[in-house]
């Protein structure tokens, strides 16, 4: 079972949360799924931290979405997944990427 992507997006506030969860022990350092537009992701929330008693498993930096068509989206980026595991990333679109490094 590969891991199951959700994203929600506001479109007013060039914004969207993408929720990934791995349901299986297996790891995935390199997971690439579809977004609809260019943008970053950036991980905002990961059960598989050390401090929730994971095996700390994260995305460090911002990633940025990149010209890979995947799933019927002209664009992909790339992710870790950790095993048993939910990861929560905020997706900036557009304009708005500019506030990703003001935060």
């Amino acid at each position: 079972i590969d891991p199951l992507e959700v994203i929600d997006i506001d479109e007013q506030q060039g914004k969207a949360l993408i929720c990934m969860t791995n349901f299986t022990p297996q790891f995935h350092p390199r997971y690439r799924f579809g977004l609809p537009m260019p943008g970053k992701v950036r991980e905002i929330l990961n059960s598989d931290l050390e401090r929730f008693g994971g095996s700390n498993q994260y995305n460090a930096q911002p990633l940025d979405a990149e010209d890979i068509p995947l799933g019927g989206f002209a664009q992909s980026v790339e992710v870790c997944v950790p095993p048993l595991s939910s990861v929560y990333f905020e997706y900036i679109t557009g304009e708005k990427q500019n506030t990703l490094e003001e935060d």
